[in-house]
């Protein structure tokens, strides 16, 4: 026996309204997914970056006290030897000490 038009019809409907709302569904997962992407990069990249200063800041410490302790010592050459305006090394030694100094440790 044939099947009734009116029935076919409510089945096709039902089938409609079930494929719309497992499409919205995915398309809010898709949405959701998306976020979550976004958010874990942000993430990395902000661990990265503290990374990059965590390890750079000891360097960048060390770096500046070798700047003032050369800058100190051609100081105490150019005093010696009595040569030109000494000042000036002295003032970049005490400088770069009190940056380094003023830099946070990191521990």
């Amino acid at each position: 026996m044939p099947e009734q038009p009116a029935q076919n019809h409510r089945d096709v409907d039902a089938l409609l309204v079930a494929v719309e709302h497992e499409l919205s569904r995915i398309a809010k997962q898709k949405r959701a997914a998306k976020q979550e992407r976004r958010r874990l990069r942000r993430a990395r990249r902000a661990e990265q970056a503290r990374t990059l200063v965590r390890v750079g800041r000891p360097v960048l410490r060390a770096g500046l006290m070798f700047i003032a302790s050369a800058a100190f010592l051609v100081g105490i050459v150019f005093l010696v030897l009595d040569i030109g305006d000494i000042r000036l090394f002295f003032e970049l030694a005490a400088a770069a000490c009190g940056i380094a100094a003023a830099m946070p440790s990191g521990k």
